[in-house]
């Protein structure tokens, strides 16, 4: 997500922090903002060029694919700095609005639920893997055994064609 998209979010839940009569009228503008930064920091590599970085990199006649470069450092920091102060205003508003704390209880809620969910990833990945191995180890004991009844049944063929062969072959008196 791009820095506006994150604004934009912050935006929203300000607005709705300032109208709710209930914290869960706001929870989904919360969600979206903290699903918004969290795909904007997956893609903060990838980011397009934006106005402030133009500017930076003109003022300083740098490279604009560096990232190491001063403008996209800058860029970087600035752009931190305003997101900070955004959830800070947030913060602010919604512990005015119900109670002091009520933010940060929002955020150790969230940080408990995305561990929750991470150990159940983790959970599910470990159940997968025993899946496949036990379905590993069925499929080598079908194998071994279907090889046995193959060669079962190849030799009792044998057998049943040389009987089949002796008794019709003629006899040597």
């Amino acid at each position: 997500m791009d820095p506006a998209t994150i604004a934009l979010t912050i935006s929203t839940a300000r607005t709705l922090v300032k109208s709710a009569k209930g914290l869960h009228e706001i929870t989904h503008s919360i969600d979206a903002m903290f699903h918004a930064q969290e795909e904007h920091e997956k893609k903060k590599k990838e980011k397009p060029l934006t106005r402030q970085k133009q500017v930076l990199n003109i003022r300083t006649g740098e490279d604009t694919s560096d990232e190491t470069s001063l403008a996209a450092v800058a860029d970087d920091i600035l752009e931190a700095e305003k997101q900070k102060a955004a959830i800070a205003a947030l913060s602010a508003e919604i512990d005015a609005k119900f109670g002091k704390g009520v933010w940060q209880s929002i955020l150790d809620e969230r940080d408990r639920r995305v561990k929750e969910k991470e150990e159940a990833d983790v959970k599910k990945k470990k159940e997968l893997e025993a899946k496949r191995e036990h379905d590993r180890a069925l499929w080598h004991k079908i194998l071994v055994e279907g090889g046995k009844v193959v060669i079962l049944v190849v030799v009792t063929a044998a057998i049943a064609w040389f009987l089949w062969w002796a008794s019709t072959a003629p006899k040597i008196r």
